[in-house]
């Protein structure tokens, strides 16, 4: 029930995020804006989905490392929600920035750091409709 509420979380902050940087239209005789606050989104967003999905798989691990009481703070963040939120909102304002134009490195490799958990998240979710426990 999380993730599906996480993933709806991730829809809505992509289509927010195409929505609010949104290019205005140059009037007659002005040079178009040229505004790459989307791209910075982008891989922010791909970033920390990236990390949080790295996080979360980790977790054990950095636990034993760093003493129990850190792991026990990563583990109440739920970083595997954020990593779905974050994974599927990067994908979707990524794909619609690159429909819309915007083709900078930061936008290419924000789409594509958040299209490696996105599709870990959708493989898991096809897995689990198929045979489901």
């Amino acid at each position: 029930m999380l993730a599906t509420i996480s993933f709806v979380v991730g829809i809505i902050l992509g289509v927010l995020a195409l929505v609010v940087t949104r290019r205005k239209k140059a009037s007659e005789g002005e040079a178009p804006v040229k505004d790459g606050a989307l791209q910075w989104v982008v891989l922010v967003f791909g970033i920390l989905a990236i990390a949080s999905l790295a996080g979360a798989m980790l977790n054990k691990f950095i636990a034993r490392l760093f003493g129990v009481g850190f792991g026990l703070i990563l583990s109440e963040l739920n970083l595997y929600n954020v990593s779905i939120a974050l994974a599927f909102a990067a994908v979707i304002a990524g794909i619609g920035g690159l429909v819309r134009g915007e083709r900078r490195w930061p936008m290419w490799v924000g789409t594509i750091l958040a299209v490696v958990p996105a599709l870990i998240w959708l493989v898991f979710a096809v897995g689990e409709f198929l045979y489901p426990h």
